[in-house]
């Protein structure tokens, strides 16, 4: 056993970031003012030769030659502080990593940028029953005086290789019971410890079971202790320094509904008291797992997660055999079947993943399902098994969320009924949890489930707290067709993309490849969408939460169980809200900005929320002050090397769709600190610093480009660059007027054209493009036909596999996943961002891999926005491109189709109007259905582009239609 650092993250992290802060701050005010610490680090890009602009001039002269000495002095002294920096935040990654590893007990996993990347954030809670949570908050954990060295270290030797059986006769039955009574009457550590030492003889498993919980009733009880009394008499006991940071605990109330309140922090476990508990967990070493029953078992892991305890791989297996056994046993009688819960749940707080089989086996005994796993045959005449008691089934449902476990068919369904019998009697947080739990499990509840569900939640939101909050509201976001993915470049696949509905799901993970999901029921196909009293009732008590928190930093005052948990909670409750598209009331929308600005003044918000509440503002479609934002950049900037990829590229992101420019020193810092990470960064990101950047008419500096290029070169020769990422990064190249240069381009021929592709790259020295006329283009069409048939026949299939990764194409709807780069899985909106951006670079395609392109896009034709068609129109146009008759044939059907030229028609003032009808967007480009007519400058790009494709008005007659110019 081993102290789990999940213990110390939120102290670890909070010191980061003080001293990040500290440092950041000495060397803003080295030079005597920000002006000098600029002109330091314009010194600095110059002496490494990559500014802003990819040069440096040479001094000339003696004055240019002491200019450049004291440049380069100033450079030096700058890489310093930067040294030192870099230093700091290899620091605290190092110590955020382990603290992640290694967390058990808090479960509040950071929420991710699912939602802004390929992902949603997830927000984790323990269940506990309601005497845990009175004896929570009871008070503090005793705080015990340093002692050194700790006593209960060489227990673990004398204890070394007695039996742990308890032995047999009436006078050792006798002291055995004794032992027990007395660890259940201790009211100190130091009393558990004395009734053990005093006992003479090692404690056999009932001892341990005993005494391990015992010692976690008191942590969270906060017992007195006995440091006075044990140094007035000289004792090394079970002291300890007092941690200077403290822990957020559980918060919630029960399940029935109870006032929800936030418990005092925890004290980590001393040296001494650390000794003891691994003493304790050494007597189940070399087989002592295996020995424990039921009863037991769930006591020991019960105990070892709420003392924050992370099991060694010896230990893990152990458990898990122990497991196992009582999972196997016949007939499982209701109180096993809440021991196997209990075990499930204390495993999932230690973050121990039972195998697959093991899990099922568990759920079926938990869920009392017979008759499958290893339970045996299921008992002649049995009926119906009793429903499992809600503290049980909730604590069931967040340790099967907490894994995102893979269910079989009959699993799910008796896991969902089991939720809808027991939703009239569960509380806030237990409503909460289970929403959170069928979202993380992709589950399919029907649309009369989730509605009754958004009911309860909704009445009970008065009595939950912040935490309760965010996990609804979460759910409420994800909940919506759980078992689908995100749409390519939806809300969650970072911007951009095909058709899809407001509310879309986030793409999450499965748990395993092999994952077996449930059928889901015929109703649970329609949608569901979260009824506004439940959203409204939530916000509300949201906003309640960011006010209370508010004035409690304001008052320099601790707010329940940890001000960075609250911070954490609202930005994922703003970020729910963002996507849900559902803009609270103008009091409480203030009340959510005030809390994320005086949570970031405190320092109490980490760099996940930056980017969170950042992308919801906009999202809400908010207008939030630029004196706001830039205090909200002030302190991001503070904390920047704190940044990991996701944060740095979803803050980017929300800047840039509030349209908000930073300062230049703080662009500056920003591209400093990605320039190192980038090697670390996912093609998503890479393509939204890109673009967001750029978007805000902010250039790359050279060196930075240079990194940008390097490693998305890396990520497309590895095929990880996919067309939503393609779609971004390509068009910000062409905004920056600037090619990625010979060596990428052709890569991103090779691997984005298939078989085309690699002959392609082949035949660039013959010939650069597909031009001259509709003759040429057709023999190089026909030519290439039957060295590329596979990939044209699986291009009109209604499945194609990519060789970049997983991918399914959906006909009816046109979407794609998002893993592979070949053309061939694009959607029409990728096709026509890239055609577009090419267009705009002057980069001509090959002709093989042009002729995939043609190939691939008249499938998509039919269905294709009449935005995109324009986009591509143009862009065929400009590259000299001359599409197949089949191309045309299909383009002229799809204009004719949506009327998408009705608005170059008539007199001004008629087409004025045809314009205003067609006005209604799908939010992608694409008018919605029955509104014909284009913007006019997409209108004017779709006549210049047919003027040059169809000179004649073969294909689309220009009788009626005003020039392009007119437009």
């Amino acid at each position: 056993m081993k102290p789990a650092a999940g213990a110390v993250a939120d102290q670890n992290g909070s010191h980061a970031i003080s001293t990040v802060r500290n440092t950041i701050s000495s060397s803003s005010n080295s030079n005597g003012s920000n002006s000098s610490s600029s002109n330091g680090q314009a010194a600095a890009d110059a002496a490494r030769g990559h500014g802003e602009n990819g040069h440096t001039d040479a001094p000339a002269g003696p004055a240019g030659a002491a200019d450049g000495a004291a440049a380069a002095a100033a450079g030096s002294r700058l890489a310093d502080r930067q040294a030192r920096l870099r230093r700091l935040q290899r620091r605290a990654a190092a110590a955020a990593a382990a603290a992640a590893a290694a967390r058990r007990p808090s479960a509040r996993e950071p929420p991710d940028l699912g939602p802004i990347l390929h992902g949603a954030p997830s927000l984790l809670e323990l269940p506990r029953s309601r005497a845990g949570a009175a004896a929570e908050a009871a008070g503090s954990v005793e705080v015990l005086a340093a002692a050194a060295p700790p006593a209960a270290a060489d227990l673990q030797a004398c204890w070394r290789g007695a039996p742990l059986g308890p032995l047999p006769g009436g006078a050792e039955v006798a002291r055995d019971r004794a032992l027990t009574a007395r660890i259940g009457a201790a009211v100190s550590w130091g009393q558990v410890e004395d009734a053990l030492r005093d006992h003479g003889r090692a404690p056999n498993k009932l001892h341990v079971a005993a005494a391990l919980s015992r010692l976690a009733q008191l942590r969270l009880s906060g017992a007195p202790g006995r440091a006075a009394a044990e140094a007035a008499a000289g004792k090394a006991g079970l002291g300890g320094a007092a941690p200077t940071g403290t822990v957020t605990s559980n918060s919630g109330g029960g399940w029935d509904g109870a006032a929800a309140g936030r418990p005092p922090p925890l004290d980590d476990l001393c040296e001494g008291q650390q000794a003891l508990v691994e003493a304790l967990a050494s007597r189940l070493e070399g087989g002592g797992w295996r020995a424990l029953g039921p009863i037991e078992l769930a006591a020991v892991l019960t105990a070892l997660a709420r003392l924050d305890q992370q099991l060694a791989p010896h230990h893990e297996e152990g458990a898990l055999a122990a497991l196992a056994a009582a999972a196997a046993q016949p007939s499982p009688r209701r109180r096993l079947r809440r021991r196997v819960v209990t075990c499930l749940w204390a495993l999932a707080r230690l973050s121990v993943t039972p195998p697959e089989g093991l899990l099922r086996a568990g759920v079926r005994v938990s869920l009392g399902i017979r008759g499958g796993g290893a339970a045996g045959p299921a008992a002649p005449n049995a009926g119906p098994p009793e429903p499992l008691p809600p503290e049980a089934l909730v604590a069931l449902l967040w340790a099967l969320g907490r894994w995102r476990a893979p269910l079989g068919a009959g699993e799910a369904q008796a896991l969902q009924a089991a939720a809808r019998g027991a939703a009239a009697t569960l509380g806030p947080r237990g409503l909460a949890v289970t929403g959170w739990a069928f979202a993380r499990l992709r589950l399919r509840p029907s649309v009369g489930w989730a509605e009754e569900w958004a009911a309860a939640m909704a009445a009970g939101a008065r009595s939950a707290n912040g935490h309760d909050v965010a996990m609804a509201l979460w759910a409420a976001a994800s909940l919506r067709d759980p078992g689908e993915s995100a749409a390519p470049g939806s809300s969650g696949g970072g911007g951009g993309g095909t058709q899809g509905r407001p509310l879309s799901t986030p793409a999450i993970e499965a748990a395993t490849a092999s994952a077996v999901r449930a059928e889901a029921p015929p109703e649970a196909a329609a949608a569901w969408r979260p009824p506004r009293q439940l959203l409204d009732a939530l916000s509300h008590r949201a906003a309640a939460e960011a006010a209370a928190a508010a004035a409690a930093a304001a008052a320099a005052a601790p707010h329940g169980g940890g001000a960075a948990s609250t911070a954490s909670e609202l930005a994922v409750s703003l970020w729910a809200l963002g996507r849900l598209r559902f803009r609270p009331r103008s009091n409480d929308l203030h009340a959510l900005a005030s809390g994320v600005a005086a949570a970031a003044s405190a320092g109490q918000l980490a760099p996940q929320g930056y980017a969170m509440a950042a992308c919801a503002l906009a999202r809400l479609g908010a207008t939030p002050s630029a004196a706001w934002l830039d205090g909200l950049l002030g302190h991001a900037y503070e904390v920047l090397p704190l940044f990991g990829p996701r944060e740095a590229a979803g803050l980017m992101m929300g800047l840039g769709a509030l349209r908000h420019i930073p300062s230049e020193r703080w662009m500056r810092v920003w591209w400093w600190d990605t320039a190192g990470k980038l090697p670390e960064f996912g093609p998503q990101e890479l393509a939204l610093c890109l673009r967001a950047a750029v978007g805000l008419g902010q250039a790359p500096p050279a060196g930075w480009l240079r990194a940008w290029l390097a490693r998305s070169l890396a990520l497309l020769r590895a095929r990880r660059m996919g067309g939503p990422a393609l779609r971004m990064a390509l068009p910000a190249f062409g905004a920056l007027e600037r090619a990625p240069g010979a060596e990428w381009m052709a890569e991103f021929w090779r691997q984005t054209g298939g078989e085309a592709g690699l002959a392609s790259v082949s035949s660039i020295s013959s010939s650069s493009s597909i031009n001259g006329g509709r003759d040429k283009t057709s023999s190089s069409s026909s030519s290439s036909s039957s060295s590329s048939s596979s990939s044209s026949s699986s291009s009109s299939s209604s499945s194609l596999r990519s060789r970049g990764g997983s991918s399914s194409i959906s006909v009816g709807n046109g979407a794609v996943a998002a893993s592979s780069c070949d053309l061939v899985t694009w959607d029409a909106f990728t096709c026509g961002r890239v055609l577009w951006a090419l267009a705009r670079l002057g980069q001509s395609p090959p002709p093989l891999w042009a002729a995939a392109f043609l190939r691939h896009t008249r499938t998509l034709l039919p269905c294709c926005p009449p935005q995109r068609v324009s986009d591509m129109v143009w862009a065929l146009a400009t590259l000299e491109l001359s599409p197949p008759d089949a191309w045309m044939d299909a383009c002229a059907a799809r204009l004719a189709e949506c009327g998408a030229l009705e608005g170059a028609r008539g007199s001004a003032a008629e087409r004025a109007v045809a314009r205003g009808r067609g006005r209604g967007e799908d939010g992608r480009g694409g008018a919605a259905p029955g509104a014909p007519g284009l913007p006019p400058r997409h209108l004017a790009r779709l006549l210049w582009g047919l003027e040059r494709l169809d000179p004649g008005g073969r294909w689309v007659p220009r009788d009626g239609l005003v020039r392009w110019q007119e437009l």
